[in-house]
Formats: structure tokens, sequence, C-alpha cells
């Protein structure tokens, strides 16, 4: 289970500074490519489990966003536009901040390693501040990071004048296209959104991009123009002066949680996980954890064969057993198609994550 986890996708992105790809290969020392070029380490990353630290300066380095340093309170921020981390050295606990102006009191988060000190540098979990900071986030055989820039989209398309070539694909939600999802161009130079390029899917998927300059491109759905859906991006296309077709976009869909309600109390007893179903789900990956110790203490995967419909049900229930009380728990859902391909998820980029607590008491809730 814990395997299939890791191959999971969470792909979830807010307004960010600038746009780059990171990836971190699975070997002794993570290698870290910005824009595919390697970016050298002041600090060498620490490996904790699944999660690797990073200095915070080399994060602001590779664009993540501006780093403050508090050395008082031994406080570092991390902020970008749109949200703002505030985490403290040697603490596992975080503070998020979204949208990052925000003088209210932010959103506490667990980190799954706390931040650590070597040699006098603060270490932050790679992972955690990719999801808050609204970063796309997959460990397959390597980690691999996206950071992006929305620009300006018009509400129409703005084909470059006397540009002859073009690029037209396909967008699909599990087995079938899916309509009315918009795409932006984005340049694979420096990985800028193009401003007032943009093309819509029709009813059979289908989108084109006329008058583009021959060129290298990414075609992409974001997150923010497609607001159900997760963030997902062609590879390299590379346009000469008439029409090449990109590769098949595949979305993920973000679900949405029924209950607990998000942040709850509730009594020591067995607690019924629900959210919303994903129409295109062969199977459902479910993981809670207890956030006060970092540990996964529920793994349960759900097939249509579970109750035999073509559907696996859209909820679980966690035993008491499992469940102590005073602790915090994180829970999430992955959906996959009967090819094992991503469809859904817990959402976590800048909203609240799935939580409950269990009371001290059998009267709270």
């Amino acid at each position: 289970m814990s395997q299939r986890k890791s191959l999971g996708i969470l792909a979830l992105l807010i307004c960010l500074s600038g746009l780059a790809s990171v990836y971190v290969q699975a070997s002794t020392e993570p290698l870290l490519l910005v824009g595919g070029k390697q970016l050298a380490l002041t600090v060498r990353p620490l490996q904790k489990g699944n999660s690797v630290l990073v200095w915070v300066r080399d994060l602001e380095r590779a664009g993540l966003g501006k780093v403050g340093w508090d050395p008082k309170r031994k406080i570092v921020t991390i902020s970008a536009p749109g949200v703002r981390l505030a985490i403290k050295a040697g603490e596992r606990r975080a503070m998020v901040w979204a949208p990052a102006e925000s003088s209210a009191d932010g959103i506490e988060k667990v980190m799954p390693y706390a931040a650590a000190w070597k040699d006098g540098h603060v270490m932050v979990p790679l992972d955690f501040v990719c999801q808050e900071l609204g970063i796309g986030y997959r460990q397959e055989m390597r980690l691999v990071i996206l950071l992006s820039l929305p620009g300006v989209l018009s509400a129409v398309d703005h084909p470059t004048p006397g540009a002859k070539g073009a690029i037209a694909g396909r967008v699909f939600w599990g087995q079938s296209p899916a309509d009315n999802v918009v795409l932006r161009l984005v340049r694979a130079s420096d990985f800028a959104f193009l401003p007032n390029r943009k093309a819509t899917t029709d009813e059979e998927g289908k989108y084109e991009f006329r008058g583009v300059k021959p060129g290298e491109y990414h075609v992409f759905a974001y997150v923010n123009d497609n607001p159900d859906y997760f963030n997902r991006y062609t590879t390299v296309v590379t346009v000469p002066a008439e029409t090449v077709l990109a590769p098949e976009i595949h979305l993920g869909k973000i679900l949405r949680c029924l209950a607990p309600p998000t942040g709850a109390s509730l009594v020591l007893a067995d607690v019924v996980l629900a959210w919303t179903p994903c129409e295109v789900a062969h199977a459902y990956i479910v993981s809670v954890v207890d956030t006060d110790t970092g540990e996964e203490i529920f793994a349960e995967q759900l097939t249509a064969q579970h109750n035999g419909q073509s559907q696996p049900p859209a909820q679980t229930v966690v035993p008491r057993s499992r469940l102590q009380r005073t602790h915090s728990y994180q829970w999430s859902i992955i959906a996959t198609d009967q090819e094992g391909r991503y469809v859904g998820g817990s959402p976590g980029a800048g909203l609240p994550s799935w939580t409950f607590t269990i009371g001290g008491a059998e009267s709270i809730r």
C-alpha cells in the first residue's frame, strides 16, 4: 500500500512568481534540475523516509518564493503570490496563510518531519512546501515539482500575426473526452505562460492553437481555469510552420470532503469517511495519518468489486481501535481508473486538509 501511495500524483497549483520543473532523482543524493539545468545546492539535502529536507535558501534560489528569517523566534517564512508559510526550526507544525496578505490567523498544519538544523541552516520538508505553495508533486523514481505563473488570459485567443504553426490535441477524463476545458500555451524555454493564448475543448475533447510561431511549447490545463480538476500539462511540443499534434492530456478531478466535516472533533468511535464520488473511478486508495505521531494508522483500497457494482464505494470506516483520544488525523483519497491512471483525489494546496480530532471525553463532538 505504501508503495502504491508513493506513486500517487498530487498536482495542485496556485499563483506563484515563476514556472519551473524540478526533478529529484531517487539516489543516494538527490539531484535537482530547474528548467532542465542542475541546481547546485549550497547545503546537501537530508533524506527522511519518503521526504527530502532542503535548505530554505536553496528553495528561494529555485524560484519557490521569497524567504524571510526571524532569528529571535527562529521562524522562517516562505512567501509567494497567494500563499505564505511560517515554519519554526525544530518543530513539525507550520502556519499557512492563503491569501498571503491575510492578517487573520493562518491554518496550522503538521509537516511529515520537523524542520531540521544542519550546520546552522534550516532544512524544511520539500514535499510539504510543494503542497502548501501549490506546486505539483509526484514521486516515482524521482520527484517532480512544477511552479507556475498564470499570466494574462483574454476572453478570446490571439494568434500571432503571420505565424503559420498550430498545435492540436485532445483532453480526456478517464476514458471519455473532456469538453469545455480551458488550455493555455506555455513557452518551454522559460516555462512562462503566453499572454492571451487559450483554447477550449469541444464535445470530442479536441482543441487547437492557431497562429503559433515556430518553437517549443507545453499545453497546460490550469486549475484556476478548470476549478474541478488538477493541473495537467503535456511534454514539450515542437512547432514548425505547420500543425502538430500534442500528446493527450488526461485530467484528474478534485474530490470534496463529505464526512466528517474538516476540523471536526469526534467521540472515540468508528469514524465514517465519505467523499464526493469520482464518476470514472475504478478504485480509491484511502490513507489516514496521525498528525501527532506522523504514522499512517489506516490504509485501504476500495474497488468496484467490493459491492458488486461498477463503482467503488465513496466511503469507508476507520475502526475505533486505530484511533486515540486527543489525537488529530489527516486523511486523503486517490482515485484511479481501470488502467491505474490517476483520475482524482483530495485537494491540498492553499486549502484546508481533510482533518478530524478525537476528543478527550465521550461527550465531545
